[in-house]
């Protein structure tokens, strides 16, 4: 597979992605899970995971953005569907960003059934 339909599936991917509605995506954000995630992503298993998956140690940003939106946003001044609405986007944005990135799908074609 060449880099050009790999780049196409993930530009198809992430566009398909900004398409859904941010309704469908969670209310609530618990920052104890966010929490545990980073706490996970920093432990030797979670470094050695990170290397055994892409050759490298990882400094947890992802988690700890997550966990830094979390406290911000449920600590600031506005009304809880404010906070619902920008937990939504930040899981929309999110999905969008793992999208534009790529996985695995992108180096295996799928297999069809005859």
């Amino acid at each position: 597979m060449d880099s050009n339909s790999t780049e196409a599936k993930r530009l198809q991917r992430s566009k398909e992605a900004e398409k859904l509605s941010t309704s469908k995506f969670p209310k609530e954000m618990s920052c104890l899970t966010c929490m545990d995630e980073l706490l996970e992503c920093f432990s030797l298993g979670g470094q050695i995971r990170n290397y055994y998956r892409f050759g490298e140690l990882t400094s947890c940003d992802r988690q700890n953005e997550k966990l830094l939106f979390c406290l911000r946003n449920k600590y600031r001044v506005a009304t809880e569907e404010e906070k619902k609405t920008e937990i939504q986007a930040f899981f929309h944005r999110r999905l969008v960003e793992d999208k534009k990135r790529g996985s695995s799908e992108d180096v295996w074609d799928v297999r069809v059934k005859d």
